[in-house]
C-alpha cells in the first residue's frame, strides 16, 4: 500500500503499478525532449537497504516515502514507483527475493520480470555487507540469469550497515572483493561495476551515482521470460540438450544489442577532458572512500564517459563468455541452472 504523504514530500509523485497520477505525468511533460529520466530498479532481499537507497536517490535522505525494514519479512509486497520532485529520476522498489515465504517465489518473480521488461536505465542489485548464504540463491539462479539478459546496466551495491565510528575496523578491499566474487558466483550476474556504501558515504555516493548515470538511456527488455515462459524454455532445453548452442545464440544477440547502444553513446560529444572524466569514473566505481562532486562541467563529462565505459565493460564480458574456452563452462552452468529451476518447480508444486 502507498504510504501517506507528508508536507516535505513531493505530492503526487508516488505511483503504483496500475496507474500514475496525472500530476506525475504532468511533471514528466515538463521535461525537455533531450532530458533523460533516470529509471532505476532495485533488486535484493528484504532488509538490505533498497528502500533507504531509493529515498536517498530521490530525496537526498534515508527516511522518506519508501517504508524501510531491517527484518527478513519483506515490507514491499508489490512494485512501487516513485518519481523525484525534479522529475529526473524514477525509482522502482520490488519485493525482496528470495522471499522468506517460498510460496511467493513465482509471484514475486513475475512481478520483477514485468518491471524489468519496461524501460530501465539501471538495475541495482543490493546486498548487505555479510557472508553470502549460497542456499538462499541456488533455486533462484534462473531468475538472476534472466535479469542478467536485461538491456539495462547492472550495478552491484554492497550496503555496509555497520557503524565504524566506535573503534570498529572497516573491511579491507580484499574482503569486499571476496564478497563480490561470492555474489557473482551464486547469482551468475555479470556486474559492470560495484559501489560500496555505508552510513557515512551513502548520501554522497548516491548523489554521484545519479550524476554518473544521467547520460545513459533507458532501454526496454521485452525479451525477458516470465515464470511460465521460463518453465517452457527449460523443458525444451532439457529435451534437446543443446546448451552450448543456446549459450552462443544468447551471447551473440546480447553483443549485437550492446554494440548498437554503444554506438549511440560514442556519437555524443564529451565537453571536458576525457582523461579527467575517465579518472573520475574509475575512482567512483571502487571500494575506496567517497569522492568530491567536482565542477558541473567535469561531472557532465564524467557522466557521458560513464555511459560509454559501462557499455564497454558489458561488451568485454559478453565477448569473453563467447570465447571457445568459456562456452563449454557456460553451457554446463546453464544445464545446472535448468536442473535447479526444475527443483524449484517441484518445491512450489507448479
Amino acid at each position: 500500500m502507498a504510504s501517506s504523504m507528508r508536507e516535505t514530500d513531493c505530492p503526487g509523485s508516488e505511483t503504483s503499478d496500475s496507474s500514475k497520477p496525472s500530476l506525475v505525468k504532468g511533471m514528466k511533460n515538463l521535461l525537455t525532449p533531450s532530458r533523460n529520466i533516470l529509471r532505476i530498479m532495485s533488486v535484493g532481499k528484504s532488509g538490505v537497504g533498497k528502500s533507504t537507497i531509493g529515498n536517498m536517490l530521490l530525496q537526498g535522505k534515508g527516511k522518506g516515502d519508501f517504508k524501510t525494514s531491517k527484518e527478513a519479512k519483506s515490507c514491499t509486497q508489490e512494485p512501487r514507483h516513485r518519481l523525484s520532485c525534479t522529475g529526473d529520476c524514477e525509482y522502482t522498489d520490488v519485493p525482496g527475493i528470495p522471499d522468506t515465504n517460498p510460496s511467493k517465489t513465482a509471484e514475486f518473480y513475475d512481478m520483477i520480470i514485468k518491471e524489468a521488461k519496461k524501460e530501465l536505465t539501471v538495475i541495482l542489485f543490493v546486498f548487505k555487507r555479510e557472508r553470502v548464504d549460497p542456499v538462499a540463491y541456488k533455486l533462484a539462479e534462473m531468475l538472476f540469469r534472466e535479469l542478467n539478459k536485461s538491456s539495462a546496466a547492472k550495478i552491484l551495491v554492497i550496503n555496509d550497515q555497520t557503524n565504524y565510528a566506535f573503534e570498529k575496523t572497516p573491511p579491507t578491499e580484499d574482503e569486499y572483493e571476496a564478497q563480490v566474487k561470492a555474489i557473482q558466483d551464486y547469482t551468475k550476474i555479470k556486474f559492470t561495476h560495484t559501489v560500496v556504501v555505508n552510513a557515512n558515504t551513502m548520501k554522497e555516493k548516491m548523489k554521484i551515482l545519479k550524476i554518473m548515470l544521467s547520460e545513459m538511456k533507458s532501454e526496454k527488455s521485452e525479451h525477458l521470460k516470465s515464470f511460465s515462459e521460463l518453465r517452457e524454455y527449460v523443458d525444451e532445453l532439457r529435451k534437446k540438450k543443446n546448451y552450448e548452442e543456446e549459450v552462443v545464440r544468447q551471447e551473440w544477440e546480447h553483443i549485437a544489442s550492446i554494440k548498437e547502444q554503444l554506438e549511440g553513446y560514442q556519437n555524443k560529444v564529451v565537453t571536458a577532458s576525457t582523461v579527467a572524466a575517465l579518472a573520475t569514473v574509475a575512482s567512483f566505481f571502487t571500494f575506496g572512500a567517497t569522492l568530491g562532486i567536482g565542477t558541473p562541467t567535469a561531472m557532465a563529462a564524467a557522466a557521458a564517459t560513464a555511459a560509454i565505459q559501462i557499455k564497454k565493460a558489458e561488451l568485454e564480458e559478453a565477448e569473453k563468455r563467447i570465447s571457445t574456452d568459456n562456452v563449454e563452462r557456460a553451457a554446463e552452468e546453464l544445464r545446472i541452472a535448468c536442473e535447479k529451476f526444475q527443483e524449484l518447480q517441484r518445491a512450489l508444486k507448479v
